[in-house]
């Protein structure tokens, strides 16, 4: 577990806070929601879904593209 929040903060993944006296570490939410406000600060609520809205059409594509490059290799015709 020590690892695990040591990479995270170290790569600036998500916001951990250090152990208090009793041990427990904080660590903010792991989701692509809370990462994307995290990485690009607060905004508003429609700006955030076209943010998040860009990065899935952007992600779409590039498994696309990988996906046309791949198939070469297990298929005859691609296209």
């Amino acid at each position: 577990g020590k690892t695990v929040f040591s990479i995270l903060r170290a790569l600036r993944l998500a916001h951990v806070t250090e152990p208090d006296k009793e041990g427990i570490v904080k660590m903010s939410n792991l989701t692509l929601i809370n990462f994307c406000l995290y990485v690009l600060g607060p905004c508003r609520e429609d700006v955030l879904c076209a943010r998040l809205l860009l990065f899935q059409v952007a992600c779409s594509a590039v498994a696309f593209g990988m996906r046309l490059g791949v198939a070469g290799l297990f298929y005859d015709v691609v296209l």
